[in-house]
């Protein structure tokens, strides 16, 4: 939701945190043979 707001520095600091979140989920998965799908409804950051 931080996307919503439009405020850049909230946003980014979202994004980063759900990389690293997002890397270790995936580090996880690859380790216990597990398959991951990723997906999205929509994005609003790479528009501010």
């Amino acid at each position: 939701m931080v996307g919503h707001t439009g405020i850049l520095p909230a946003a980014e600091q979202a994004v980063k945190k759900l990389d690293t979140i997002t890397k270790n989920l995936i580090d996880f998965c690859k380790k216990n043979t597990i398959h991951l799908l990723i997906t999205a409804d929509h994005g609003n950051c790479e528009e501010m």
